[in-house]
């Protein structure tokens, strides 16, 4: 009789490793795996936290991105990126320690300050402001893109006038080789 009590308790105790065992697996199965850590990336200008997505897989596509490896702040997908470290996880939470990306530009950013500040006699245009600004920071060789919205999709004319009182535009800088860099907005 001995033996049925002790080969029952053994049989409930393996059932339940193998649960918690199965639990487990499914938790971690749903949280997302970096696959490029390190990523270079060229392009920057107009990248969003959703376009993360491609430096990562997840079954479930249920990919959402930290500013640290537990708890925190889920960043906005359409927020751009700027270098730094982000972490995937899932919108429940559930992942435990995030799996990190580390995001570098070929581009360096100019840590300059590019405002300007015109005179409302003075008639300036984007010409004059790539000119006398953007054009001390720009990298050699390269270009500068300016444009009047966020989603980067609407190029200002070199000979826009900048409207009195100031607006916001949105830098792109742009090297010899084609990548592309956001500027904070101005």
């Amino acid at each position: 009789m001995k033996t049925n009590l002790i080969n029952r308790n053994l049989f409930k105790s393996i059932t339940a490793a193998l649960l918690l065992f199965g639990l487990s697996s499914q938790l971690n199965a749903q949280c997302p795996t970096v696959t490029n850590p390190s990523p270079l990336i060229c392009d920057a200008a107009g990248l969003t936290i959703q376009d993360l997505n491609s430096f990562a897989t997840d079954i479930n596509n249920d990919i959402q991105w930290y500013d640290t490896p537990t708890g925190g702040t889920a960043f906005n997908s359409n927020e751009l990126v700027s270098e730094g470290v982000y972490f995937a996880g899932n919108s429940t939470g559930v992942c435990g320690t995030r799996e990190s990306v580390t995001v570098s530009f070929t581009v360096s950013p100019s840590n300059q300050n590019v405002d300007a500040v015109y005179c409302s006699n003075e008639a300036p245009t984007i010409q004059l402001y790539i000119d006398e600004v953007l054009s001390l920071v720009q990298p050699t060789g390269g270009s500068v893109e300016v444009y009047t919205d966020f989603e980067l999709t609407n190029q200002a004319l070199l000979t826009d006038m900048i409207p009195t009182g100031g607006t916001n535009y949105f830098i792109v800088f742009v090297d010899s080789g084609g990548c592309r860099r956001n500027h904070s907005n101005i």
